[in-house]
């Protein structure tokens, strides 16, 4: 499956001898929507079980 054109490694291609600031931006933007998601759905299951659990 290729990747679509909008992809960061085709918009920013790796370049020797320099800090590829795109790709950078693109993983830490990425890394930073994970975490997000991640405690987003532990506030979820816990307001759940809050909500709907025993007692």
């Amino acid at each position: 499956m290729r990747a679509p054109w909008y992809s960061p490694w085709k918009l920013y291609p790796f370049e020797a001898g320099d800090i590829d600031m795109g790709r950078a931006f693109m993983r830490t933007t990425l890394a930073i929507g994970m975490v997000i998601a991640a405690a987003w759905v532990l506030w979820f299951l816990v307001s759940a079980f809050l909500t709907y659990g025993p007692g």
